[in-house]
């Protein structure tokens, strides 16, 4: 019962780590972003590798994971998290897995209409991205 309840605290710590990411400066997520980018390209390798199911894609998929939810939660400056972020998510959209592929592109329109309506009700002029 005690271990049940430090993963519970350790989740959630995770959890807030990854969604606090929207108060660190512009640098800083970058950094993060390439980091989560590095780590998420080996871990679809050794996907790619094996014969997976979905539990098994769901562990391999965390970084990719935490990638998309540093995303959202960064969207009000998608100018500057793009080119970290496009790149590695269009190769992922093309993954052997198909669960990967559904994600990806789920991911993908889920930041973009998240960015659009950051743009919307902000109600600043049109950004364009690199």
């Amino acid at each position: 019962n005690g271990l049940i309840q430090e993963l519970g605290i350790l989740s959630s710590a995770i959890f807030n780590l990854f969604k606090s990411t929207s108060s660190i400066d512009d640098t800083a997520i970058c950094h993060l972003l390439r980091g989560l980018v590095k780590l998420s390209n080996q871990s679809l390798i050794i996907l790619s590798s094996v014969s997976p199911s979905p539990q098994l894609c769901s562990q391999y998929m965390f970084c990719l994971s935490k990638l998309v939810e540093s995303s959202l939660g960064n969207t009000h400056r998608i100018e500057i998290i793009w080119d970290v972020i496009c790149p590695h998510l269009l190769e992922a959209g093309f993954h052997k897995v198909s669960i990967v592929r559904n994600y990806v592109i789920d991911s993908l329109t889920q930041i973009i209409n998240s960015s659009l309506l950051n743009q919307i009700n902000s109600k600043s002029p049109p950004r364009t991205l690199r």
